[in-house]
């Protein structure tokens, strides 16, 4: 089950019995490790001068930018549809 890297939380919930909840909103450092990408390379993508852009923006709490798994799920589906288009 996915938490994002805050373990320490899941295993709180846990210890009272209840079931870890996998985190819905990722912060840019976890969604580029879900990605499998640098962090600077997503914020790179991110900025407003980049020549690339990245497709999925991320939805701001509280003033912290983060992204819906849902989202990154996909654009990684599109791009696998894109690849095996190409194919």
């Amino acid at each position: 089950m996915r938490t994002g890297g805050n373990d320490k939380g899941a295993r709180d919930l846990e210890a009272r019995g209840l079931p870890a909840v996998a985190k819905r909103l990722l912060t840019i450092a976890d969604a580029a490790a879900y990605l499998g990408i640098a962090r600077q390379s997503l914020y790179n993508r991110l900025s407003k001068s980049a020549k690339e852009p990245f497709p999925v923006r991320p939805v701001r709490v509280f003033g912290k930018p983060l992204f819906d798994v849902r989202d990154l799920d996909r654009f990684i589906d599109q791009a696998k549809r894109a690849q095996a288009d190409k194919v």
